[in-house]
C-alpha cells in the first residue's frame, strides 16, 4: 500500500489517516500494522516542519515499541513505557471524536446560516412566543418554585468594632499624661482602662518611656502602686 504524500499538521493526524485508510479500529495491533508506513513517510517526505519534527520522532519511537511488543509478547515493559503506549491510543481516539464533530459542524454551517447581518436584525421585532399549553396558573407555579430556590440571606451576628490604637500612639498618650501632671501613678495614667490587653500595652509603653529616659518609675513594694514622674522634673528637684 502506497502512502499519499500530503502535508499533515502533526503526527497524530498522519497516524489517524494511515489507520483510517486501512479501515482499522484504533488499537495497539492496528498501530503496529501501520508502523512501517509511518516510518516510511518520515523518511521520504522532506516537507516536515523542523519545529514539529521532534513530535513525529516521539510518535515513531512509541510505534516501534508497540510493534516490538506485538512481535514479542514476552517483552517486558516498564510502567512508563506501558503508559506511553496507552496514551498514544487515547490521543488517537480523542482525535477521531474531534474529526467526527468537525464534519457535523461543517455540514451544519453549509446547510443553514445561523448568523445575521446587523441591518437585518435592526428591523426584527422582538416577540414573546410562549408554549401553547402554558397558562397563568402554570406561570405562577413556575415563578413560586423559582422563588423558593433563591438562597435566603444569611443573618450574621452583629459585633461591636473596637478602635485599634497602635503601640506608638499608646506611648505618645502615656507620655503626654505624665508630662502634664508632673507626678502621677500608673493607675491614674491609664485611666478607666479595663481591658487586659490595653493594660499590658500601657505597661510596655511605660517600660519604653523609662528606657528612653523620659519617665522615672518607682515601686516601693511588690504589687504596689507605681509612681511616675517626668524625668526632667525629678532632676530639677
Amino acid at each position: 500500500m502506497q502512502i499519499k504524500l500530503q502535508n499533515f499538521e502533526g503526527p497524530i493526524e498522519l497516524l489517524y489517516n494511515l489507520i483510517d485508510e486501512r479501515k482499522l479500529d484504533i488499537s495497539q495491533i492496528s498501530l503496529a500494522n501501520v508502523t512501517d508506513q509511518y516510518l516510511s513517510y518520515i523518511k521520504h517526505f522532506q516537507q516536515i516542519d523542523p519545529k514539529n519534527l521532534a513530535e513525529f520522532l516521539v510518535i515513531a519511537a512509541r510505534l516501534i515499541l508497540i510493534k516490538s511488543k506485538t512481535l514479542l509478547p514476552t517483552l517486558e515493559l516498564t510502567g512508563e513505557e506501558s503508559e506511553e503506549m496507552n496514551d498514544l491510543q487515547k490521543k488517537l481516539e480523542l482525535y477521531k471524536k474531534l474529526r467526527e464533530a468537525t464534519k457535523i459542524l461543517r455540514n451544519f454551517y453549509r446547510k443553514s446560516s445561523p448568523t445575521f447581518s446587523r441591518e437585518f436584525l435592526a428591523f426584527q421585532q422582538t416577540i414573546f412566543l410562549p408554549p401553547k399549553d402554558i397558562t397563568k396558573h402554570s406561570l405562577k407555579n413556575h415563578l413560586q418554585n423559582l422563588i423558593v430556590k433563591i438562597p435566603k440571606p444569611i443573618s450574621l451576628p452583629e459585633k461591636t468594632l473596637k478602635i485599634v490604637i497602635s503601640f506608638e500612639e499608646v506611648i505618645k498618650n502615656l507620655h503626654h499624661r505624665i508630662t502634664n501632671a508632673i507626678h502621677k501613678t500608673f493607675s491614674q495614667a491609664i485611666g478607666s482602662t479595663s481591658s487586659k490587653i490595653e493594660i499590658i500595652m500601657h505597661f510596655l509603653a511605660l517600660l519604653e518611656l523609662v528606657k528612653q529616659k523620659h519617665v522615672i518609675a518607682n515601686q516601693n513594694e511588690i504589687f504596689g502602686e507605681i509612681s511616675l514622674a517626668k524625668f526632667d522634673s525629678v532632676n530639677k528637684n
